[in-house]
């Protein structure tokens, strides 16, 4: 028997959920993450924010929200990867009137979308949820 000792590498890709009061724009991404207009990491969540914009499949409409049936639906087999928790999150942000947004991002696009897969992430503020815990690295 062989064993590689080298680098292996393999594609993947990591889903995400957004909530956001309001169009989930730069900014609030930007002020979600914490990111000053003079930070030398400006320009990677300036990537990372087109690549999700670019990476969303499908726009969630809120004010249909059935439970677990209607994602299913909407999402197919993806669905699965929404817990109870995140359920009960976007049935408080439809509440709201609160826009959701699911997608997701590849480690073989660039860089940028290689490093934020191999981890998992979950970000709030008084604006916008982000949710990337489903990671499938």
């Amino acid at each position: 028997m062989r064993i590689r000792s080298g680098f292996v590498s393999n594609s993947s890709s990591t889903s995400f959920l957004i909530i956001s009061k309001g169009a989930f724009t730069k900014k609030k991404f930007q002020r979600l993450m914490g990111v000053k207009k003079n930070s030398p990491l400006l320009p990677l969540f300036e990537q990372l924010y087109n690549d999700m914009i670019e990476g969303t499949n499908v726009e969630l409409d809120l004010g249909t929200i059935k439970g677990n049936a209607y994602w299913k639906s909407l999402l197919g087999r993806r669905a699965n990867s929404l817990s109870e928790r995140m359920i009960e999150k976007l049935d408080a942000c439809r509440k709201k009137g609160w826009h959701a947004y699911y997608g997701r991002l590849d480690s073989e696009s660039n860089p940028v979308q290689t490093f934020f897969c191999m981890d998992s992430f979950e970000e709030e503020n008084d604006e916008v949820y982000l949710n990337g815990l489903e990671c499938a690295w």
